[in-house]
């Protein structure tokens, strides 16, 4: 019987080396990931794909904290790497990879679909080595898999399914399919997307984060929160309350995250001024309002309050309003990846 951690998709680099995502990983892993390991003598660890952001490159301060923080301190575990499509130079093989680079000799790294006992190991499947991919998962006699797959009909992130990818009938006769890729935590039948360890962009807001705990005798999975957030929505509404009632917050927990008021209500101007003073003073990295224009309702609709949240929110509710033969979320991905290296640009 072996317990092992199981971590994913953690994309040292993202947000163009923002130096506050750094600290916020950096305190996951020093206040969560190891002390739990620690606190329950787990020696093993399986990282499901993703280690880095950007396929061709990294930032040597980042590649230093990843060092620090996370690789040099494998020295006291086993630990397995397996390859995910970030991770990859090509994207029709991956061949040239992060892992052999910087990983290796520190963790065992696995590029291609390797089995070992009842486990088989499946890094991001491409061109190259499709055909042997589905030849090791068809003839495999393996319990669990362990793998960087993109599955269609799950969701990448909240309200975005996957329309293309491996059909999940190819996984049936596994007791449990494990993967990185999607963001989103979530399950159908035997397959798990275990989901990142914390929150990177505003679609992740209020997403459930973290890591998991596999016992590989049992196949219990036990999933261990992260409680840090970096995006923050505050809903502010001065109706029917009282100015004590307004700043009893704690305005500490924005110091160096991302802040959304949603305005609801603001009849008193003096009160919002206050209140607004506040979070700006716990420092925020940034500070976003958004207003209720049309008296909506949102604070009662949580469908309106996810469409308030951010650009990316209206982008999507534009795309399900289109009409014609418009192949919905193929567009909708586009979309997203554009708003994403968006952001990375603004913020580096």
């Amino acid at each position: 019987m072996t317990i092992y951690a199981l971590l994913t998709d953690s994309h040292w680099g993202a947000r163009g080396d923002h130096l506050g995502f750094l600290d916020y990983f950096e305190k996951f892993h020093n206040d969560i990931f190891f002390p739990t390991l620690e606190e329950r003598g787990i020696k093993d660890i399986i990282h499901l794909g993703d280690l880095v952001d950007r396929r061709k490159y990294i930032n040597y301060y980042t590649a230093s904290r990843l060092r620090h923080v996370f690789l040099d301190r494998l020295v006291n575990y086993n630990c397995k790497i397996i390859a995910g499509n970030h991770d990859v130079y090509h994207k029709d093989t991956n061949h040239i990879n992060a892992l052999v680079e910087l990983v290796e000799g520190k963790a065992i790294v696995i590029t291609e679909p390797y089995q070992e006992g009842e486990l088989l190991f499946l890094p991001w499947i491409n061109r190259t080595n499709e055909k042997y991919a589905t030849e090791m998962i068809e003839n495999s006699n393996a319990r669990f898999v362990f793998g960087h797959l993109q599955l269609k009909g799950f969701e990448m992130h909240v309200g975005s399914v996957a329309t293309d990818g491996l059909d999940v009938s190819l996984f049936t006769k596994f007791e449990g399919v494990y993967s990185g890729h999607f963001h989103h935590k979530s399950s159908r039948n035997n397959v798990y997307y275990l989901g990142a360890p914390y929150e990177i962009t505003w679609t992740d807001c209020s997403d459930l984060r973290g890591f998991h705990i596999f016992d590989d005798q049992t196949g219990e999975l036990e999933f261990i929160q992260n409680p840090y957030s970096m995006f923050h929505k505050v809903l502010y509404n001065d109706s029917n309350t009282t100015l004590d009632k307004i700043m009893n917050l704690d305005f500490s927990k924005f110091n160096k995250r991302y802040v959304k008021i949603i305005l609801l209500k603001k009849e008193n101007p003096y009160w919002f001024e206050k209140f607004f003073d506040e979070i700006e003073k716990s420092n925020p990295f940034d500070l976003q309002i958004v207003e209720d224009h049309l008296d909506l309702g949102i604070e009662e609709d949580p469908e309106l309050l996810e469409q308030a949240k951010d650009t990316f929110s209206i982008l999507k509710t534009y795309v399900g309003g289109m009409s014609g033969q418009i192949n919905k979320p193929k567009l909708e991905l586009l979309l997203k990846q554009i708003y994403d290296e968006a952001n990375m640009v603004a913020e580096s």
